[in-house]
């Protein structure tokens, strides 16, 4: 094996490994979202239902997406709403530059006490990252609840 074939080899792997960090990351921020895993289609992937107001906000549309559709670490219009729904839960969300951090303390238990900061030179980036965090900590704090 060539030393080109072996760097393409790695990088092959790289992106692969990737593409699932990334779709492992939207299903939990759908997951958060509490968007209803739809449907299992032809080709055994599941699908996600999305609804939405129309634009004359008099109608409810639903939106299907596949899982590789989601587009929670690459659209703004995705990101926001999930922010807002961490700010309402009562965590501290501060986008900066390159970076964001999400802090949270239970006004009632002040022992349960999250904080991250991450930064990355693509600014939604750095928010996605720090939203995955923070639902993995808060999911694990409710499971502990149960």
């Amino acid at each position: 094996m060539t030393k080109e074939e072996i760097i393409e080899m790695a990088k092959n792997r790289y992106l692969a490994e990737k593409k699932n960090d990334i779709e492992e990351s939207n299903k939990i921020i759908a997951e958060f979202m509490e968007v209803a895993e739809y449907s299992m289609n032809s080709y055994l992937y599941p699908e996600f239902a999305y609804n939405t107001l129309s634009e004359d906000k008099e109608h409810i549309l639903q939106e299907v997406f596949g899982e590789n559709e989601l587009k929670y670490h690459c659209s703004w219009d995705w990101i926001m709403p999930v922010i807002e729904k961490i700010d309402q839960i009562g965590a501290c969300v501060i986008i900066g530059r390159f970076f964001c951090d999400i802090g949270y303390t239970d006004p009632l238990n002040q022992e349960k006490h999250f904080d991250v900061r991450i930064a990355s030179g693509v600014k939604i980036n750095a928010v996605n990252g720090a939203v995955v965090e923070f639902i993995k900590w808060y999911n694990n704090e409710k499971a502990k609840e149960q």
